[in-house]
């Protein structure tokens, strides 16, 4: 008996489900028809969902049905149409001659492997389902852009603004104000877990990165620098966000050698620790130190104070622990794709949502809303993904993994691609008498990575 398997696609869910969801029910009831109609068995059925057409077939689950017809376990694959197939020309008919070069058939509603003129057929509608998805890119990308233009923000309303009957963010005036003295206590050297913990907010991270507070509306490469009023200047928030990414050192002699520049702080107070050099009462130069220097009003009543080789070797010590555990910091490589992965499909979402704003029209405002909420929700769901994605990615010179490179690494390199991974290394007073639970490691998004939760402050 021959056994083929049936694939079932769909591009985009957005949250429809029942008697609204007829697309996976008619694909496969098709598939059944056709199996029935051929006179072959069905074997297992593979349903994809939120996958697009333009996706190599490889990264697919039909790519293992494929692999199944090259050993032979199938007989072949049936599909609703060429489109379910792929929306790619060179990718349908290269995997299409995969199947039917390994002895297997490939049918689908519009066409049969064994037909006359096959190759012909595949080669038209592979051509048209891709021509098809370039005509529908084109106009999400046109609406996208008329949307922008207009000041339209797509997507999930930041804290700090509301949406007026146009779709433009206006400003909530009690919530605008906690989002500006976030950014000026960021600015300030105040923690990301002081101020998640203040604030209740624990998307620190994306807020402070967002340039929708600037009075930007951007999608992909289109930019309205005026859409809306904003909430923080750009002098502030360059200085906010310049101290998270880019972490100036000054390479002056008593850092250069230092590891944790820019990352070590206070845990009594927060402030950023300063290296500091001392000499003991003979005039001999000691160990070079970590200390709080914390000059403001109210001042430090715990104060820092630890050794920098004793801390640097700590911290490095457990980073290439890390790299030797962690599957994410092992190969920088795969994070970077990752990431490239999830901002693809944040703008394909992002384009879905502004294409149903601009160009849908629903008479009934409960359907309407009902397929906003779904796309807005896939969109929160996809910008999660990229700040995840975010945090594991280290920028790294070319070739090698993040393991072989860190041995290779002088101290401004390791220092630089600490800056990269790591928020902040608390240190409480007392740490001199032994780093073991009275420091604490945080990742770039703000969540523990090594170290007791409670920060241990000795009384002053």
């Amino acid at each position: 008996m021959t056994v083929m398997d049936g694939y079932i696609r769909i591009s985009k869910v957005n949250g429809r489900n029942g008697d609204n969801f007829l697309s996976p029910k008619i694909q496969r009831e098709t598939i059944e028809r056709i199996a029935k109609a051929k006179g072959v068995e069905l074997g297992e059925i593979v349903e994809e969902r939120d996958v697009s057409g333009g996706k190599k077939i490889r990264e697919r689950e039909l790519g293992r049905l494929v692999e199944k017809v090259e050993s032979g376990e199938s007989n072949g694959l049936i599909v609703w149409r060429v489109s379910r197939f792929a929306r790619d020309l060179q990718d349908c008919v290269e995997t299409a001659n995969r199947v039917t070069d390994a002895g297997g058939r490939f049918i689908a509603e519009d066409i049969d492997s064994t037909m006359p003129y096959y190759k012909a057929m595949l080669g038209f509608l592979g051509g048209l389902a891709e021509e098809q998805l370039q005509e529908r890119r084109a106009d999400f990308n046109d609406a996208r852009r008329r949307a922008v233009e207009r000041g339209v923000h797509v997507g999930p309303v930041p804290v700090g603004y509301r949406k007026d009957g146009d779709g433009r963010l206006v400003i909530a005036k009690r919530e605008a104000a906690k989002v500006r003295r976030l950014f000026e206590r960021r600015a300030n050297g105040e923690s990301m877990t002081v101020l998640a913990r203040e604030t209740g907010w624990t998307n620190i991270p994306k807020i402070l990165d967002n340039t929708t507070y600037l009075g930007i509306v951007s999608s992909g490469e289109y930019v309205n620098e005026h859409a809306h009023e904003a909430i923080v200047d750009r002098e502030l928030f360059d200085r906010v966000n310049e101290g998270r990414t880019a972490r100036a050192v000054v390479t002056g002699e008593t850092t250069q050698e230092r590891l944790l520049i820019g990352l070590a702080r206070c845990a009594g107070c927060g402030a950023t620790l300063k290296v500091t050099r001392r000499k003991d009462r003979n005039g001999k130069q000691l160990p070079d130190v970590y200390y709080c220097r914390n000059k403001s009003k109210q001042a430090c009543r715990a104060r820092a104070f630890v050794s920098c080789d004793v801390l640097d070797q700590y911290v490095a010590d457990w980073f290439e622990g890390q790299l030797k555990s962690n599957p994410a910091l092992v190969d920088a490589v795969a994070a970077t794709r990752e990431l490239e992965d999830a901002l693809a499909d944040e703008a394909e979402a992002q384009e879905d949502l502004t294409n149903y704003v601009t160009t849908v029209k629903v008479s009934n405002p409960a359907v309407f809303q009902a397929g906003l909420d779904a796309r807005e929700a896939r969109v929160s769901e996809t910008q999660a993904r990229v700040q995840a994605a975010r945090t594991k990615v280290a920028k790294l010179p070319d070739g090698g993994s993040l393991l072989e490179l860190w041995h290779r690494f002088d101290a401004g390199c390791r220092r630089r691609v600490l800056g990269e991974w790591l928020d902040r290394v608390d240190v409480d007073r007392g740490a001199t008498g032994g780093l073991d639970g009275s420091m604490r490691i945080y990742w770039l998004d703000g969540t523990l990575a090594h170290g007791e939760e409670h920060a241990r402050v000795q009384a002053a």
